[in-house]
């Protein structure tokens, strides 16, 4: 193995927490070619603890929750696109987003959008709050449950 690919792989793995496939199109990036080449490193970037693939998409489903307080529909799709695979996906949303806390977001950005919208008619603002928490990624039945409870039927 090139020692200097390796430092530079290790470096990036280092920074913050890469998919398989982020790992694999940054390998191509530096110039390694072959499976064989390949599967080396990405063996010795799992032994090493520089790279796994279900803390990764443990530590990316918290974080876009927590900090971009996106929905598990979103975050599902996003690790999709990053490759992860579906077992590690499930885990993830499942393990690493409380209901209670799921819950409490997206009312919080229900009630945040109803006050910008005060002055609208109720229907109107039904559509755009929904379209808002669908955006975010919230599931229909979670969206419409919230409204239920938090949004006058006029």
């Amino acid at each position: 193995m090139n020692e200097e690919i390796l430092v530079k792989i290790y470096k990036y793995c280092a920074y913050q927490d890469r998919s398989q496939k982020e790992i694999l199109e940054k390998l191509a990036d530096l110039g390694v070619e072959g499976e064989e080449e390949t599967e080396k490193i990405l063996e010795h970037l799992r032994i090493e603890r520089f790279w796994d693939e279900e803390r990764f998409a443990r530590n990316f489903a918290r974080g876009k929750f927590r900090i971009k307080g996106w929905g598990k529909l979103k975050i599902r799709r996003e690790l999709r696109m990053k490759g992860v695979p579906k077992h590690l996906i499930e885990i993830a949303v499942l393990e690493e987003i409380e209901v209670s806390d799921y819950t409490a977001t997206l009312e919080k950005f229900l009630l945040k959008k109803k006050k910008e919208l005060k002055a609208a008619p109720a229907f109107t603002i039904k559509v755009k709050v929904y379209n808002y928490l669908s955006q975010k990624g919230f599931e229909d039945e979670v969206i419409y449950k919230a409204m239920d409870r938090l949004i006058e039927n006029d």
